[in-house]
């Protein structure tokens, strides 16, 4: 016999025996001793490399700070390759172009399929190039608007003959003067369907009647995470 048992509540000694239950820790060969001893083995067990996505993990608590902290490895996130230039809208006479467009005057843009892999973006650089048949307004703009086909088919409203009922995606600001312009709207966030691009010259002026001197293009390209 290894003791009273009144301190676990059994009225059966023999049954207190084989269950373990006697003292701080569980007698040898008993139900509680065993289970001790299995808890015991699978705490010392160790897998080995490539057995598992993960295996035993503890923390060394002895110098907290220290030993007790978890290293995780270093990661870069970095542009990816970009794809483009694309002209969306054109500088010479084939469609859909920007020449010769009239002041408070629309043109839509052809497809940008934006759910094929190949042309999956989440960002882009919208980069226009202008130029007035004379000076532009000094409060002049170019406003832009994005048309996603959430169903895959049909597009939101607008065309060449509508504006859209809603304040413009993307804005840019022109100089008052009647050469060339170039400007760069950066990191424009793109949907994840098909879209087109409808742009709406509110600059003032028309743009000119020569080729190479209106256009809006496209450059895409999405983060990647490296080592």
């Amino acid at each position: 016999m290894s003791g009273p048992t009144q301190n676990v509540g059994l009225k059966d000694q023999a049954g207190a025996d084989a269950l373990g239950f006697v003292g701080d820790s569980p007698a040898d060969n008993t139900l509680l001793g065993r289970l001790k001893a299995i808890v015991t083995a699978l705490g010392s067990l160790v897998l080995s490399a490539g057995s598992a996505i993960i295996g035993k993990v503890g923390i060394d608590q002895t110098t907290p700070g220290t030993s007790d902290s978890v290293t995780v490895k270093a990661q870069k996130i970095r542009w990816s390759a970009v794809f483009g230039p694309a002209d969306l809208l054109k500088s010479g006479v084939s469609p859909p172009s920007l020449k010769n467009l009239a002041n408070d005057a629309n043109k839509l843009s052809g497809e940008w399929d934006n759910t094929d892999n190949d042309f999956n973006h989440l960002y882009a650089l919208l980069q226009l190039k202008c130029r007035g048949a004379a000076a532009f307004d000094a409060s002049g703009e170019v406003k832009v608007w994005i048309l996603p086909a959430v169903d895959g088919t049909d597009y939101e409203d607008g065309g060449d003959s509508l504006t859209p009922d809603r304040d413009p995606d993307y804005t840019f600001t022109v100089r008052a003067v009647d050469t060339q312009q170039i400007i760069v709207i950066k990191n424009v966030l793109l949907p994840p369907t098909k879209f087109k691009l409808l742009l709406r010259n509110e600059a003032g002026q028309a743009f000119t009647n020569t080729n190479g001197e209106n256009q809006l293009d496209l450059l895409a390209y999405n983060e990647a995470v490296v080592p």
